[in-house]
């Protein structure tokens, strides 16, 4: 599990692969790639506040979005 005191990765930030972070495995001509736990969690958490929206066909961007839904709340 990745601990709350890791940093969230940003899109210039390098993210290192442990040894067990990738299990890759060939059946025939398909190839089976897995990623750890660890994997997932970080990137399920520096992806948590990314969404992709259009309003009315059009695409508003993040901020303005955050910032009418704060006004909500």
């Amino acid at each position: 599990m990745v601990e709350d005191n890791e940093m969230v990765l940003g899109l210039n930030d390098i993210f290192e692969l442990r040894e067990n972070d990738v299990m890759v495995s060939r059946g025939g001509l398909v190839l089976k790639i897995v990623f750890s736990e660890r994997v997932h969690e970080m990137k399920d958490k520096s992806m948590a506040s990314t969404i992709i929206v259009q309003l009315l066909g059009k695409s508003i961007s993040f901020k303005a979005l955050q910032g009418e839904l704060q006004n909500l709340w």
